[in-house]
């Protein structure tokens, strides 16, 4: 989070809700720090599952995973949860009806740049190895942002 703020980066957090503890020596961050990160501008808090359990599974528990996790967000930082990250970037069409139903957007892992911002699914960019803010902006990775996404359109994803 203090990187972010020191380069003037934006980020949408995807948090599984049951791994949030009182006390961030037991998990990631504190809910005191989720609801601190919050409040930042720049930083939007997106349900990530409930269990990090992922979507596509046969036995998936829509409604833990879909809406209580967006309940327990909302109750614990204080403000409205729009969006949806997939856990393992996996959808299914049943998956993305419920998630549909309770948020604005949902995410998916894809690497891929979005056509405009009125979607309702969007791709991520797999930020997790990012070695420098500007990294994930290079004029190649934004090439290859834009090659990825007309792949997606060809396949229909």
């Amino acid at each position: 989070f203090p990187l972010l703020v020191r380069y003037g980066l934006g980020a949408v957090l995807g948090i599984p809700a049951a791994s949030i503890c009182d006390h961030s020596t037991r998990s990631y961050c504190s809910w005191a720090e989720l609801r601190e990160m919050s409040r930042c501008r720049r930083i939007a808090i997106a349900a990530h599952g409930y269990t990090h359990q992922s979507l596509d599974a046969a036995n998936a528990d829509f409604f833990t995973e879909v809406v209580i996790a967006n309940q327990e967000l909302r109750a614990r930082i204080g403000r409205p949860v729009e969006s949806y990250v997939y856990p393992y970037g996996r959808i299914s069409p049943q998956a993305q009806h419920r998630v549909q139903a309770h948020y604005r957007y949902s995410f998916r892992i894809g690497s891929a740049d979005n056509a405009d911002w009125n979607q309702r699914l969007m791709y991520r960019v797999k930020a997790d190895a990012m070695l420098a803010p500007d990294a994930l902006f290079s004029a190649a990775r934004l090439a290859a942002y834009r090659m990825r996404r007309s792949w997606n359109m060809l396949r229909r994803r």
